[in-house]
């Protein structure tokens, strides 16, 4: 495979104040530069987020086997998201935000081989216009959990943007299923790639010693459950099915309004994303009754690290769970989520067998593989 220079296009980027804001998006980078491509992101900033975290312009990063990124920032105007009866503030945003993107792209001479947008919205389809301006291959994903975020202009609109990319990466069949059902893209253009996971960074710890950097105790069970605290990732519906059980403890990861309350909870806060490892390493089973995903990340790193799944019953769990490694249940049904946790506490053998099985699955969701089928549908559509 011949090396590229890829360009990058997305709304956020991890940076010194957020370090676990779109790590995936960031994972994707590293390892696409680690295969020996040349990797460009472009990450638009307003200037408000520009004066409040003193952000730097452009930086180099590198990866873990010290391969070079290089993360501009440029500065763009955000009108927020509101909308009236006709007009809605986020058509300006994305305005700016193109105008952003183009002129960081014209002051590298628009020497690109590919544009990656990452969502549809912005990124995508500012690449998508971009592309066919500067006749770049250009290619985006869509992993949002639903057409939400191109709410502000028409399905027709979308559509005809979304006509000038060269191909859409869904992260799962269920999200090429939205786009089939809509007639946004070309059914032939659309390549299922499911989320992937860092195995260099994310695989299992031995449990009493990750207990004992967390000072945790060894005399219980210990769930986790990754992801913002609110409706829709379900936060509070965890606490209310797992508060009580005997010899039950919680972590809770992440950050939201929706913050668990229950007197069982070890730890409930946001950490580093390099430290999450151990935190899942630490821990018996992973929970997460999320009720529309694209394909998530968190239960992906949490099969890396062995751990059993508690989720939803969701198509779009079906590329990365299996009933060999997951319990499935209705993601609002409190009493199946009891009923589940209750099961993996009671049955040490079936906790075993589905860690293995996760660790199984998790090998066909390595983030160096899914890097490499995404430029290797790059090239396939790169002159279509």
């Amino acid at each position: 495979m011949k090396h590229k220079k890829i360009c990058i296009i997305t709304p956020y980027y991890p940076t010194r104040d957020n370090p676990t804001i779109y790590t995936f998006v960031d994972q994707l980078a590293c390892s696409m530069a680690d295969d020996g491509n040349e990797i460009l992101v472009i990450c638009p900033q307003s200037y408000y987020d520009a004066i409040r975290y003193n952000n730097e312009r452009t930086i180099e990063k590198r990866t873990i086997n010290n391969n070079r990124i290089i993360v501009y920032r440029p500065l763009m105007m955000s009108y927020g998201k509101k909308k009236l009866p006709y007009f809605n503030s986020m058509t300006l945003t994305y305005s700016s935000f193109r105008r952003s993107v183009e002129r960081v792209l014209i002051s590298k001479g628009k020497n690109v081989d590919y544009l990656y947008g990452h969502f549809l919205s912005p990124a995508g389809l500012c690449v998508a216009e971009l592309g066919k301006k500067y006749l770049i291959p250009s290619f985006c994903a869509f992993g949002e959990s639903s057409l939400w975020s191109i709410d502000y202009t028409s399905i027709e609109r979308i559509k005809e943007k979304l006509a000038l990319l060269n191909g859409i990466i869904a992260v799962s069949s269920y999200n090429r299923e939205i786009l089939l059902e809509n007639s946004l893209y070309d059914s032939e253009k659309i390549e299922v790639i499911p989320n992937g996971c860092n195995s260099k960074l994310f695989f299992p710890r031995d449990k009493d010693e990750s207990r004992d950097i967390l000072k945790l105790p060894k005399d219980v069970m210990i769930g986790i459950f990754v992801g913002k605290f609110d409706e829709r990732k379900g936060s509070e519906r965890v606490d209310a099915a797992t508060n009580g059980i005997e010899k039950l403890k919680m972590m809770y990861i992440g950050s939201g309004k929706r913050i668990p309350k229950g007197d069982n909870i070890l730890f409930c806060g946001k950490i580093d994303h390099d430290k999450l490892p151990i935190y899942l390493s630490a821990s018996d089973f992973f929970i997460l009754p999320t009720k529309a995903e694209g394909c998530c990340n968190a239960i992906i790193e949490a099969m890396f690290c062995g751990l059993p799944i508690i989720s939803s019953s969701g198509k779009y769990n079906d590329d990365i769970l299996t009933t060999g490694n997951s319990i499935r249940i209705d993601p609002e049904n409190i009493s199946q989520m009891k009923c589940a946790v209750k099961k993996l506490l009671n049955n040490r053998t079936l906790r075993e067998q589905m860690s293995l099985n996760s660790i199984r699955q998790a090998k066909q969701l390595r983030i160096d593989i899914r890097a490499r089928r995404i430029i290797k549908f790059m090239e396939k559509y790169s002159d279509k």
